[in-house]
C-alpha cells in the first residue's frame, strides 16, 4: 500500500475527490478488517489463556495431592516405626531367649527324630537281613546235620562191611586146613578186592565230608564280612548325621547372636533423620508454590494487514487452522 503525507493528500483530493473517496472508503475497509482479525486474534488469545489457566490448575492440583500423599505416607511409616520400637521396649529379653531356644529345641527334636529314624530304619533292616541269614545258616546246618547223619551210617555199613571182613579172614584162616590152595588163592583175592572197594568207599566219603565242611565255612565267613561292612558303612553315616547335627547347633547360635546385634541395633537408632526428611518434603513443596518457572510467559500474536479481496478469500482457511490447532 502506498504512503501520503498530507499535503499530498490535499492536493490530490482538489485535483480527484473521486479518488479520494474511493482511498478513503479503502482504508475504511482495511480498518475494519484489521479490526475483525484482532478481534479474533483476541479470541485466540483468550482461548490459549484459558487453557493454560486450566492446565496451570491441573498441575497445581497434582502437586497438592502428591504432597498430601508423601505427608500422609511419611506419617505412616513414623507410626509403624514407633510401633515396632516401642513393642521391642516391651518385649523382654527372657521372652526373646526363650523364643529362641523353643525354636532351636523344636528344630533340634526333628532332626533328631529324623536321625534316629534313619538307625532305626537301618536297625530294621541289618535285623531282617540277619534273621533271613540266620534261616539260611540253619537251612545250611540242617543240611550238613543230615550229610553227618548220612555219613554216620556209611561208616556204620562199612565197619559192619570190616567186622564182615574179619569174619571172612577168620574163615579164611580156619578153611585154609580144609580147603585146597586154589580155594585159598580165590577167596584171598576176593577178600583183598572188598577190602580196596571199601577203602576207596571210605576215602571218597571222608573228601566228601571235608569239601563240605570247607564250603559252608567260606559262606559263613563271607557273609559275616559281608554283614561287617554294611555295618561299618551305617556307623560312619550315623558319624556324618551327628557332625551335621551338632554344626547346625552352631548355626543356630550364631543366629541367636546375630538376632541380639539387631535388636541392641534398633534400640539405639536415632529418628532425627527422619524429622530432617519431613522437613525436607515441606521445603520442597513451598518452593515448588513459588517458583514462577510455572508460568509460561507467551508471545502475543501479530496480525499483518491485508487487503479485502484476500482477506475474503484466505480468512475461512485462517480460521480452520486455528480450530485444527486448538
Amino acid at each position: 500500500m502506498e504512503q501520503f503525507t498530507d499535503s499530498e493528500k490535499q492536493r490530490k483530493m482538489q485535483k480527484d475527490p473521486l479518488s479520494s473517496h474511493d482511498e478513503i472508503k479503502q482504508q475504511l475497509d482495511v480498518i475494519e478488517f484489521q479490526t475483525k482479525q484482532t478481534n479474533a486474534d483476541l479470541e485466540q488469545l483468550f482461548d490459549r489463556s484459558k487453557n493454560n489457566n486450566q492446565n496451570l490448575n491441573k498441575l497445581l492440583e497434582s502437586i497438592s495431592n502428591y504432597s498430601k500423599e508423601v505427608t500422609t505416607e511419611g506419617n505412616a511409616t513414623k507410626h509403624d516405626v514407633t510401633r515396632i520400637l516401642e513393642r521391642l521396649k516391651v518385649l523382654p529379653e527372657e521372652l526373646i531367649e526363650t523364643v529362641i531356644q523353643k525354636c532351636m529345641d523344636n528344630m533340634s527334636f526333628e532332626l533328631m527324630k529324623q536321625v534316629t529314624g534313619t538307625v532305626n530304619k537301618s536297625n530294621e533292616t541289618i535285623a531282617n537281613r540277619s534273621d533271613a541269614r540266620q534261616d539260611q545258616i540253619s537251612r545250611q546246618l540242617s543240611s550238613i546235620k543230615d550229610i553227618l547223619d548220612k555219613l554216620m551210617t556209611d561208616s556204620q555199613a562199612i565197619k559192619r562191611h570190616i567186622d564182615d571182613t574179619d569174619t571172612i579172614k577168620r574163615e579164611e584162616k580156619h578153611a585154609q586146613s580144609t580147603l585146597s590152595g586154589a580155594e585159598v588163592v580165590k577167596l584171598q583175592t576176593l577178600a583183598e578186592q572188598q577190602i580196596e572197594s571199601l577203602n576207596l568207599l571210605k576215602e571218597k566219603l571222608t573228601q566228601k565230608e571235608v569239601d563240605s565242611t570247607h564250603d559252608s565255612v567260606s559262606t559263613m565267613v563271607e557273609k559275616y564280612t559281608n554283614l561287617q561292612k554294611k555295618y561299618d558303612t551305617l556307623s560312619i553315616a550315623y558319624k556324618e548325621k551327628y557332625q551335621a547335627f551338632m554344626r547346625l547347633e552352631e548355626h543356630f547360635k550364631n543366629l541367636e547372636t546375630q538376632f541380639d546385634r539387631m535388636v541392641s541395633k534398633i534400640e539405639t537408632k536415632d529418628l532425627s533423620k527422619y524429622g530432617k526428611l519431613q522437613q525436607l518434603h515441606a521445603t520442597s513443596i513451598s518452593q515448588l508454590d513459588n517458583s514462577p518457572s510455572l508460568f509460561v510467559q507467551k508471545k502475543r500474536i501479530t496480525s499483518m494487514p491485508i487487503k479485502s479481496h484476500e482477506a475474503a478469500i484466505h480468512e475461512p482457511i485462517r480460521n480452520q487452522s486455528i480450530h485444527e490447532e486448538y
